[in-house]
C-alpha cells in the first residue's frame, strides 16, 4: 500500500467540521484534486498538525471520500478513515525522522503541499533485512531511536513495529507503550499497534500494516529483532536508551479484549537461542516469471525457521489415528514412514498455558494444522467445523476437551474480520 503525507498547517479540526473519522480535506480543483486520484482504500495517510513548538503526526487507514462544505461554505473532498496511532515530535526531530522527514524541506521547514510517496519507497525504509545486523551483537545499546534507526536495527523512529503487510516484520521495540504487553524475558506477549490516542487505547485494533506484517513473519518463519527501551515497570528493560536483545520468532497470534475494553491483537514471541538460530540459507527466487531460455534467477539469502512440537502425548494421538488427518483423512507416506502433525487446541506455554494432554491434541495433516493455528477454521462442541465444511473425526478412546475448543473459537476464529 502507498503512504500519503498531508500538512495540516491551518490546524483544521476535521472531525468537528465534517464528522467522526474525518481526518483531512482537499480542494476539488487544481493540484489537490489530482492527489485525490492517487489515494485508494487501504492506503496509509499521515497528517502533520503543528502544536506550538511540536508537531502531532497522526496515521490513518483511508476508507472513503465525502463531498461536503467547510466552515467557509466551500465545497471540498473530505477524507475519512481509521486512526492507527499518533505521535508528538519537535520540528527538529521530525525533519530528520525516517518516517516524517518527507514533509520538510532542507531548511527544516514544512513543505507547503501535501506529498505523495511512491509505493516502493513507502515509509522510506529501503530494503528490509531479516535476522542479525552485521556488526551489531546482542546487547548493543543505543542512546536514541534515531541512533537505533541509523544502525538499521529498527528503522522507524516512532512506530513500534518495523514491517510491511506484504513483506513481514523485521523488528519490534518494547518500551511500555501498550498496557497489555507482557515481558517474560525469553518470551514476550506483544500488543499490536493502532487504536491509540495520546497513549490511551480508544478503539479496536485492526489487522493492518504492522499487525499484518507480524502475522506474515509468523507464517513465513522470519526472525524478528527485539529491542527493549526504558520502562520502569519492566525489569527486563534498560534504565535508559535502547538495547538490542536478539532474534525472536513469532510463535502465535490471537485477538482479545484489552484492559481498556477494546479489541487488540496479541503476539507471542519466543527467543531463538544461539544454538537454535538457523544459519542463513540461499533461496532461489525470480523477479517475475522467466521469459527467456537463459533466465538467471536472482539468488537471495534469508533465514527461515518453523517449530513443530512432538511430545509423547502427541505421538500417542498420531498413532491412535494411524497418522491420518482428523479433518480430511489424508495419510501422508514418506520414505521413513507415515507423517502427520500434532496440533494443540489451546497452545502450550505462556500466556495460554494449554495442557500437554491428549484431550488438547488433534492429529492433522500439515495443511489443516496451519489452517487451524491461523484461525482459518475452528470446531464446534458437536465436532462440526466452522470456516470450512466437514466434521472432525473422533476415534473411540480419544476424548476432546470442549473447554479447549471454546478457547480456540474465542481467541482464533474469524481473525480476518
Amino acid at each position: 500500500m502507498t503512504t500519503h503525507y498531508f500538512n495540516n498547517s491551518e490546524n483544521r479540526l476535521h472531525n468537528e467540521l465534517f464528522g467522526a473519522e474525518a481526518f483531512y480535506d482537499l480542494d476539488t480543483t487544481g493540484n489537490q484534486a489530482k492527489a485525490l486520484t492517487k489515494i485508494v482504500e487501504g492506503d496509509t495517510c499521515v497528517v502533520a498538525t503543528p502544536q506550538g513548538k511540536l508537531v502531532r503526526f497522526s496515521r490513518y487507514i483511508f476508507r472513503r471520500f465525502g463531498l461536503q462544505k467547510d466552515g467557509a461554505d466551500k465545497q471540498v473532498q473530505v477524507l475519512f478513515g481509521d486512526l492507527l496511532d499518533s505521535h508528538l515530535l519537535s520540528k527538529a526531530e521530525a525533519a530528520i525522522d525516517i518516517d516524517y522527514g518527507v514533509l520538510f524541506n532542507k531548511k527544516g521547514n514544512f513543505k507547503r503541499a501535501s506529498v505523495h510517496v511512491d509505493p516502493a519507497r513507502s515509509n522510506m525504509i529501503g530494503e528490509r533485512f531479516f535476522g542479525e545486523i552485521p556488526g551489531v551483537p546482542v546487547g548493543s545499546t543505543f542512546d536514541s531511536r534515531i541512533a537505533l534507526s541509523s544502525a538499521k536495527v529498527h528503522r522507524p523512529t516512532q512506530a513500534g513495529i518495523s514491517g510491511a503487510a506484504k513483506e513481514g516484520a523485521d523488528s519490534i521495540v518494547i518500551s511500555g507503550g501498550y498496557e497489555d504487553d507482557q515481558d517474560l524475558g525469553d518470551e514476550v506477549v506483544y500488543t499490536g499497534h493502532g487504536g491509540q490516542l495520546n497513549g490511551k487505547q480508544v478503539k479496536d485494533q485492526e489487522m493492518l500494516v504492522g499487525n499484518l506484517a507480524l502475522v506474515v513473519s509468523e507464517m513465513e518463519g522470519f526472525p524478528v529483532r527485539v529491542v527493549r527501551g526504558p520502562d520502569k515497570n519492566n525489569s527486563f528493560s534498560p534504565p535508559s536508551g535502547y538495547r538490542y536483545d536478539g532474534l525472536f520468532r513469532v510463535d502465535s497470534h490471537w485477538h482479545e479484549i484489552g484492559k481498556a475494553g477494546f479489541k487488540i491483537w496479541r503476539y507471542r514471541l519466543v527467543k531463538l537461542q544461539a544454538e537454535a538460530v538457523p544459519s542463513e540459507i540461499s533461496g532461489v527466487c525470480t523477479e517475475g516469471l522467466p521469459t527467456g531460455e537463459n533466465s538467471n534467477p536472482v539468488r537471495k539469502s534469508q533465514t527461515v525457521q518453523r517449530i513443530v512440537r512432538d511430545t509423547k502425548q502427541a505421538k500417542n494421538v498420531k498413532m491412535h489415528y494411524g497418522h491420518a488427518c482428523q479433518v480430511c483423512g489424508t495419510r501422508i507416506m514418506t520414505a521413513t514412514g507415515p507423517y502427520a502433525e500434532a496440533a494443540h487446541i489451546r497452545p502450550l506455554g505462556a500466556p495460554h498455558n494449554g495442557p500437554d494432554t491428549s484431550d488438547n491434541i488433534l492429529c492433522l495433516c500439515p495443511n489443516h494444522h496451519v489452517m487451524f493455528d491461523f484461525g482459518a477454521f475452528s470446531i464446534e462442541d458437536d465436532r462440526s467445523l466452522i470456516g470450512i465444511e466437514g466434521i472432525l473425526s473422533i476415534r473411540p478412546g480419544h476424548r476432546i476437551d470442549i473447554k479447549q475448543l471454546a478457547f480456540h473459537r474465542e481467541k482464533y476464529s474469524n481473525r480476518t474480520k
